[in-house]
This record gives C-alpha cells, sequence and structure tokens, in this order.
C-alpha cells in the first residue's frame, strides 16, 4: 500500500486531502484517486480507492477545534478574520499627507510603508501606538510641514506659529510638530470610523494561500509537442457567419446578476439564436426572477441542478444550437456564483480575462475558424490533470467558441469537468487555437500571487496590441463605450499622455477632434501636440489655458488621491462639457501601484451625474462626469 507519509510536498497532500496546516484541500476523493493511478501504476485502483478513503480529512468540527500556534482554533482565525473591522487610518491619513507611501512601518512589520500598516491594524492598534507614528511622522519633517501648511481653511501651522517654521531651532519646533501629527492622526482616525462604505476601503478582499501546482514534465513536452501544430486546410465559411450564444447559470442569490448584465451586452450583437440553461435548487433565486433580469432575446430553459454541474445544460445546447457550415457557438457559464467564490478576487479577475479575450473576442475566433481552427479559448492547460481528456489539453475555466458543426454526435461525459475537457475530448491539439495565456498550470485562475502583476500585466498588453498603433493602455470595450460621449468637433485635452496613444485610438473614430496634451515626462514616440509639466502647476495651467476652450477633459495623469483631485477641480474650472476619469476600478494591480482614483471616483459619484465602464481584468476603468 502506499505510504502517504513518506511522499512529498504536493503529493504528500493529494494522498492525505490535507494541506500543511492539517486542513482539507478543495479535491475531491476521485480526484485524489486519479492523481495516484498515476504515480502508482503498479497498484490496482481499489487499492488506492481504500487507501484514500482511508486518509479521508478530519470533520469540520474537529478542525474548528484544531489548536494552532498563538493558542486559537481554525474556527477562532476564521471568525478573527472575518469579523475583523475594516479601518483604514493610514489611507485617510494618505490623503492629508501626500508623501506618507515613503515613510517606513514599525519595527517587525512586514508592511511596505507606514500607511499599510495603519490600514491592516485598525483604530485601536493605532491609538495604543500613537507616540510610535506621530514620532515617525515628525522624524519626517519637511513632509510634515508642507502637509500642515495646507491641512484646512486656516492651516495648523499659520495659527500656531506664523510662517516662518521652517526658521524655529528644533527645541521649539518638534512640540508645535507632534501637536500637528496628533491633530491630523485623530482626522484620520475620526475618518476610518465613518468612512463611507463606497470607498475602496471598505471592500474586503480575500487571499488564500498559494495554490497553484507547478507544470510537470508531461505538461512541458505536450506544450512543447503542441508548437507549429496548425491546420492542414483551410475551413472558409460559405456565407456570413451566424453566431450564436450559450450559457449555463446557477444563479445563486445575489452572486449571479453580473454574468447576465454581460450576456445581454454581448447579445446585442449576436446574428443567432441566444439560450441559456438554468439549473434551480434551494439555494437559487427562482426561474421566473431569473427571467426578467434577461432581455427578450434569449431563449430559457429550466434543469433542477444535479451533481452532473453544467453538463446537462451543454448536452441541450448541442441539440438546440444550429450546426451547419456557417454556424459558430460562443460558449460560457455563470463562473464565481457560490460566496466563496464570489469574494475572491483572483477568480473574478481570471472570469474578466476570459469574457474579454473569448467571448467579446468571437470577430477573431471567425478568423481563425476560416484557418481551419475548429475551437477557440485562453488559459489552455496541458495533460490528464485534473480532468484526463482524451487529446491532452483543456480551456481552464471553461470560456470557449466552437465551430458548431462539430457539436454534432458528440458526448458530453459524466462528472466534474464534463464540458471543460469537451474540447479536449473531441478535437486534438493542432485544431484547437489558444489567443491568451497557454499551457498554464492547474489552479492558476484561483491564485491572486500567480495574476498578479505578471498575468494582469499580460492581459493589458494584449489589450495593447489589438489597438495597435503607438501604446495605449486602455480597454477596447471601455473606449469603445467612452466614444459615444465624444462629438466629431470636440477640443480635448488630455491630462496624462506617455506615449500619445490615446490621442492616437480617438483621432482614429473622430478624425476631425482638435487635441491638446500634457505630461511630465512624455515618451520620445509621443508625436501629440504637448504641454510638458505638471498640471497642478499654475504655469503650465496657464499654457493649458491659452489653447483652450475644451468640450472634454480626459485625465489620466497623477494617480494619486491629491493629484488626481488637483487635475478634477482645474477641469471643472476649464468648463468642459464632460470629464473622464481613467484607472477608476478598485483592483490589485491599482492598489499596490498607489492609485487612489478610485477613492476620488466613489466621492464624485456622491455629488456629480456619471456614468462608468468597468470591464474589470485587473485594471482600468472609466468613468464620465457630464457637467453640461
Amino acid at each position: 500500500m502506499i505510504d502517504c507519509f513518506k511522499l512529498k510536498g504536493r503529493m504528500k497532500q493529494i494522498c492525505s486531502g490535507l494541506d500543511n496546516d492539517g486542513l482539507p484541500i478543495d479535491l475531491a476523493p476521485h480526484k485524489r484517486i486519479e492523481y495516484l493511478k498515476m504515480l502508482f501504476s503498479d497498484i490496482s485502483e481499489e487499492e488506492i480507492a481504500q487507501h484514500v478513503a482511508s486518509q479521508e480529512p478530519p470533520t469540520q468540527q474537529t478542525i474548528d477545534s484544531k489548536i494552532f500556534i498563538g493558542g486559537a482554533t481554525v474556527k477562532e482565525q476564521r471568525l478573527n478574520l472575518f469579523n475583523k473591522k475594516n479601518e483604514p487610518v493610514g489611507s485617510f491619513l494618505k490623503k492629508r499627507i501626500k508623501d506618507l507611501i515613503k515613510v517606513s512601518p514599525t519595527s517587525g512589520c512586514s508592511c511596505t510603508n507606514l500607511a499599510a500598516e495603519m490600514d491592516k491594524n485598525g483604530i485601536d492598534w493605532c491609538i495604543s501606538n500613537r507616540d510610535t507614528i506621530v514620532s515617525k511622522l515628525v522624524s519626517n519633517k519637511s513632509m510634515l510641514i508642507e502637509s500642515l501648511k495646507t491641512s484646512g481653511e486656516n492651516s495648523i501651522i499659520d495659527k500656531i506659529s506664523g510662517k516662518a517654521i521652517e526658521l524655529l531651532p528644533d527645541i521649539l519646533l518638534n512640540p508645535i510638530l507632534r501637536f500637528g501629527a496628533n491633530f491630523l492622526l485623530d482626522l484620520a482616525i475620526n475618518d476610518a470610523k465613518n468612512h463611507s462604505v463606497n470607498t475602496r476601503d471598505n471592500i474586503v478582499i480575500k487571499t488564500t494561500p498559494k495554490i497553484v501546482m507547478p507544470l510537470t514534465s508531461i505538461q512541458k513536452r505536450l506544450y512543447r509537442d503542441s508548437i507549429g501544430k496548425t491546420p492542414s486546410n483551410k475551413d472558409p465559411f460559405i456565407n456570413q457567419p451566424i453566431v450564436h450564444f450559450g450559457a449555463h447559470l446557477w444563479p445563486v442569490k445575489t452572486f449571479w446578476k453580473n454574468h447576465v448584465d454581460k450576456w445581454n451586452e454581448l447579445s446585442e450583437n449576436i446574428n443567432g439564436k441566444c439560450v441559456v440553461g438554468i439549473v434551480t435548487d434551494s439555494s437559487t433565486d427562482s426561474f421566473e426572477d431569473v427571467k426578467k433580469y434577461f432581455s427578450s432575446k434569449f431563449e430559457l430553459f429550466e434543469m433542477p441542478n444535479t451533481p452532473d454541474g453544467e453538463n446537462p445544460t451543454f448536452r441541450e445546447l448541442i441539440k438546440i444550437i444550429p450546426n451547419g457550415d456557417d454556424d459558430v457557438l460562443i460558449y460560457c457559464h455563470g463562473k464565481g456564483v457560490r460566496p466563496h467564490t464570489n469574494s475572491s478576487e483572483s477568480v473574478r479577475i481570471w472570469t474578466e480575462h476570459m469574457y474579454e479575450t473569448v467571448a467579446f473576442n468571437y470577430e477573431k475566433a471567425i478568423e481563425k475558424f476560416s484557418e481551419g481552427y475548429r475551437c477557440f479559448g485562453s488559459y489552455r492547460t496541458f495533460g490528464d490533470i485534473p480532468l484526463s481528456p482524451k487529446y491532452r489539453w483543456h480551456y481552464s475555466g471553461t470560456f470557449f467558441i466552437v465551430r458548431s458543426k462539430y457539436l454534432k454526435n458528440t458526448i458530453v461525459k459524466s462528472g466534474y469537468g464534463g464540458v471543460e475537457c469537451w474540447p479536449g475530448n473531441n478535437i486534438d491539439i493542432s485544431h484547437s487555437y489558444c489567443e491568451f495565456l497557454d499551457n498554464q498550470a492547474f489552479k492558476t485562475g484561483y491564485d491572486i500571487s500567480e495574476l498578479h502583476p505578471k498575468i494582469i500585466d499580460m492581459q493589458m498588453d494584449w489589450e495593447v496590441n489589438r489597438l495597435g498603433g503607438p501604446r495605449c493602455e486602455q480597454h477596447k470595450r471601455e473606449l469603445e463605450w467612452f466614444y459615444k460621449y465624444v462629438d466629431k468637433n470636440d477640443r480635448i485635452l488630455i491630462i496624462g499622455s506617455k506615449h500619445g496613444g490615446l490621442e492616437y485610438q480617438i483621432k482614429k473614430s473622430f478624425p476631425e477632434v482638435y487635441t491638446v496634451s500634457c505630461d511630465i515626462s512624455p515618451q520620445e514616440d509621443n508625436k501629440e501636440f504637448m504641454i510638458i509639466g505638471n498640471s497642478s502647476d499654475e504655469n503650465v495651467k496657464k499654457q493649458i489655458k491659452e489653447y483652450g476652450p475644451y468640450d472634454l477633459v480626459f485625465i489620466d495623469g497623477d494617480h494619486s488621491y491629491s493629484g488626481v483631485k488637483s487635475d478634477l477641480e482645474f477641469a471643472i474650472d476649464l468648463n468642459p462639457r464632460v470629464i473622464a476619469f481613467h484607472d477608476i476600478a478598485e483592483t490589485i494591480k491599482h492598489r499596490n501601484e498607489g492609485c487612489e482614483v478610485d477613492i476620488l471616483w466613489n466621492e464624485v459619484k456622491a455629488k456629480h451625474k456619471t456614468e462608468e465602464k468597468i470591464v474589470g481584468c485587473g485594471w482600468g476603468g472609466i468613468g464620465i462626469i457630464k457637467l453640461k
């Protein structure tokens, strides 16, 4: 028999079903059996099954009572995590002290700066460690003095000591600075106590331990073998392609509507059928309530939710969707509708990547089908784990487009991953096309440390490349949405123009538009009319005004809260018809890069008439203020 304690690392976890902390890993017994069959070909499946059954993880009650280092049980740790108040004192202090992110944290903290440490630990910690925080602030004198000078209607510095504070000796200066630092800290603590639920700081992002399995030698070999394998013959459409949409939805209460919003949007450009199978049970909204959310273009059918998942839905779609030479099926499902996956930022980003690179990218799929490919997707994974498809590959995440004539007379296997491995069971590698992220390790989409920064940045580059021209870090669908606010004869000010890519894209659609750009450090490839300098500088503002008036201002410059707020105030003073912001989405990329546009945007929405478009994918988002 197998001695799982002699196995190493991940294989030991697979065998026992437990991670290194003794908690159950998300791997069902039948999948553990499949892994072990591959590892131990000399042991019968029956013996392996008996061993897995003997290694079943402890019950939830046992796990919850297990004592960990520090004296807390697993249950208590979970309660501490989910009951912990979100009290971002540091984020509010950053609004008042511009360069706070440059201040190091207290000794022993792994946070990148003092503000992050304050956010992490909350109000009570900040109060208990007030002297330490204040001393950190006072030790950065010039930063603190500048912040105190601009701290309100009547600056604290002016109130206390007049305008020559820099000339005071330390013996007089330090007490003043300590008073000012305490004052700013008190304001930040008060803000944290009362901050709006609409700010990004109130969004709790759950993280998980690293769960991705490294690529095996088999996966690497299969990927190498796939390189250069392409269709031997072209397969052009006879007439105009007819694009159909099919999907599976398990409408767990609260968490499904964002998918239907995307499906309704996609259906506006679909010239074929739009069919969705809706599976219901005690955890879902009713079929009648769900129907109301779909546009009239959809054909909906109801089925009971079963352990066979989306497999019955796909079998019905095979019967319903036409399968002639000109028919194409876009298939996806409502991913991340369970509470724990809906709250996962990694699952959300992964899903958005598949929507953009696959579902909304069907025109590219049609091109590839004409070249002889039969299916089209992203996040392609090789090997037999976890699905064992016939041709040893699958699109991880189950978003794909297929030429419908290859649906005919195919079988959807029962059990876990039947639809996910359908392409790899029916289409060989030479006829499968991967648009984005080929040869990914198992569970990549569930691991935020895998997605950020590398894969999120790769998806941004994917968008840049498909737009063409000078580098333009915009989502194609967000730009197309933005264009409805542009008139053909507009005069547009663009604040933040590194490469001139946005100007280039706008002028492709609106050749008569006149643009003036401002950037502190434009690149050599930027050929646009440019005012070089900081948009918050008074001399630069004067130059910008000389080339006005402006119908539209697009703000994509300084992404700090104070910087974007300054640009907004200047833009309002220019009296345009529309003001646009870029990077309004609250994402891990924006948080880690110091982008605070979303904080200001939430404040703007409370005061102005606004609209927004957020494609997602871990970056971007455009917001519009309509002033006229």
